[in-house]
């Protein structure tokens, strides 16, 4: 079974950009990247760095017409490498699965409605 197939929220395909850390790093650095998808219950992302399941990231991001950035904490449930090569360069990402572990019952509330809305 394809994994859209298990979903039990709905999902918005969603372009934006996010920053990340780590929270298992001894010293976790904020890196920058996109929202691929997003529904109440997690994100699905790309980054460039390779990480672990079950690897907790805190996550801030911002909806369309929206003043107040989304704070959350999310785990790891799946990696999945993505390489890009053409003749002139070699690029390796890494879209990952969310989960949300930490996240406000307003944060909820405000992608559900941006979600329901859009």
């Amino acid at each position: 079974m394809r994994r859209s197939d298990k979903r039990k929220l709905p999902r918005l395909l969603y372009d934006v950009e996010l920053k990340y850390e780590v929270l298992t790093l001894p010293s976790p650095k904020t890196q920058k990247s996109r929202v691929k998808n997003i529904s109440v219950g997690g994100l699905s992302i790309m980054i460039f760095e390779k990480v672990k399941v079950g690897t907790l990231l805190k996550i801030e991001f911002s909806l369309l017409n929206e003043d107040k950035p989304i704070v959350v904490k999310g785990k790891v449930l799946w990696v999945e490498k993505f390489e890009i090569v053409s003749t002139e360069f070699a690029s390796t990402s890494y879209n990952c699965g969310i989960e949300f572990v930490d996240i406000s019952p307003q944060d909820q509330e405000s992608i559900n409605h941006h979600i329901m809305t859009t």
